[in-house]
C-alpha cells in the first residue's frame, strides 16, 4: 500500500512548554506510517537537522536545542518499511523568548518650519515594534504626562512629528511578546 505524505500543521508554539531552547512542533496523522522524520534548520543554514525515528503515534516533538530569537524552518517525512512519503510543506516559526535590546543614540532634529525628526538606533532583531511617546512643556502648567504619539513597525529608526512649537522630550522602546525593552529618552529639544 503506498504511503501518504502527512498532512501538514502549522507550528504550535506552546507558550506552557517553551523556554530558551525548545519549540514544540505538532503535524497530522499519516496513514500506513511506521515512523517520522523532522528536518530543521535556522532560517538561511544550507543543512538540516533531524529528528529520526519518531514513533507513528507521536504527532509533536519538543526539546530541539533551539537558538532563543531565531527564525527557524522546519517539514515532516512519514516512513514505512518501504520508503518515505514525499515531504509536507515546509514552514517557519520564530523561537521568541527574551525581550528586544534597548534602542540608542535617540536624537531630534529640525525638519521643516514646524516639524521634527525623531532618529534612534535600532540594537533589536526581535522586536514586533517601537512605540514613541513624547511630552511639552506648558508655559503655565509644566511639563504634560507622556502620551503616545505612534507605534512604528520592526526595524523602524526615525519618526517625523508634527506640529512642535515649544520644548518637547521623548522617548522610545521596543516591544514583543515577551515584554519591553528599557524606555530610551531624548534631551529636551526647543522648537
Amino acid at each position: 500500500m503506498p504511503l501518504l505524505f502527512p498532512q501538514f500543521c502549522l507550528p504550535a508554539i506552546n507558550d506552557r512548554g517553551v523556554d530558551s531552547e525548545n519549540a514544540t512542533l505538532d503535524w497530522s496523522d499519516s496513514d500506513h506510517t511506521d515512523s517520522y522524520t523532522l528536518y530543521f534548520r535556522e532560517e538561511g543554514a544550507t543543512s538540516w537537522d533531524t529528528y529520526n525515528e519518531i514513533s507513528s503515534s507521536q504527532y509533536s516533538v519538543s526539546s530541539l536545542n533551539l537558538t532563543s530569537d531565531f527564525e527557524y524552518e522546519w517539514y515532516v517525512e512519514a516512513v514505512n518499511s518501504n520508503h518515505s512519503s514525499s515531504s509536507s510543506e515546509s514552514s517557519f516559526f520564530t523561537e521568541i523568548t527574551t525581550i528586544p535590546a534597548d534602542p540608542s543614540n535617540i536624537s531630534v532634529s529640525a525638519s521643516g518650519i514646524s516639524s521634527v525628526k525623531v532618529s534612534w538606533d535600532d540594537n533589536a532583531r526581535n522586536e514586533d515594534g517601537y512605540y514613541l511617546e513624547a511630552r511639552r512643556k506648558d508655559r503655565f502648567t509644566g511639563w504634560t504626562d507622556w502620551e503616545l504619539e505612534c507605534t512604528l513597525n520592526p526595524n523602524a529608526t526615525e519618526k517625523y512629528i508634527m506640529p512642535v512649537i515649544g520644548a518637547i522630550e521623548f522617548r522610545i522602546w521596543a516591544s514583543n511578546e515577551v515584554g519591553d525593552s528599557a524606555k530610551v529618552y531624548s534631551g529636551t529639544y526647543y522648537r
